[in-house]
């Protein structure tokens, strides 16, 4: 399909109505930069290795298509990533941390927290 099936070595793939439900939440468009993407992928928040689970509170839906895309921009530059709320250390709750997320509804990127039943609640809050 888009590329997003994956499988995990700790038993945390990502299933087809996860699949839909996150494909959904973005409206089809990559939730790092609004673009609608050919190729995406399913990316995990807190990495399976530390924990991580997926929920759609834990994923993003992100364009990745070369070196260029949101997906190797996030896996290049951590520091980055985590300033956004991209990535999230194994010790969070990634539904507790906001990230930067690209609204179709809005046209731009807001301060967003994500929840497991695919909700979105602006926020003011930051990453620390």
């Amino acid at each position: 399909m888009f590329g997003l099936a994956r499988t995990s070595s700790v038993g945390t793939a990502v299933t087809p109505t996860t699949h839909r439900d996150l494909r959904g939440r973005a409206l089809g468009c990559c939730e790092v930069c609004g673009a609608r993407a050919g190729f995406v992928s399913a990316h995990y928040r807190v990495d399976e290795a530390e924990g991580g689970r997926a929920t759609l509170g834990n994923l993003l839906y992100l364009c990745d298509s070369g070196a260029s895309s949101c997906r190797a921009q996030i896996l290049q530059d951590s520091l980055w990533a985590r300033g956004f709320g991209f990535t999230v250390g194994g010790t969070f709750e990634p539904c507790d941390v906001p990230v930067l997320r690209w609204s179709r509804w809005t046209r731009a990127s807001q301060w967003v927290l994500l929840n497991n039943r695919g909700g979105i609640t602006p926020t003011n809050r930051r990453p620390r």
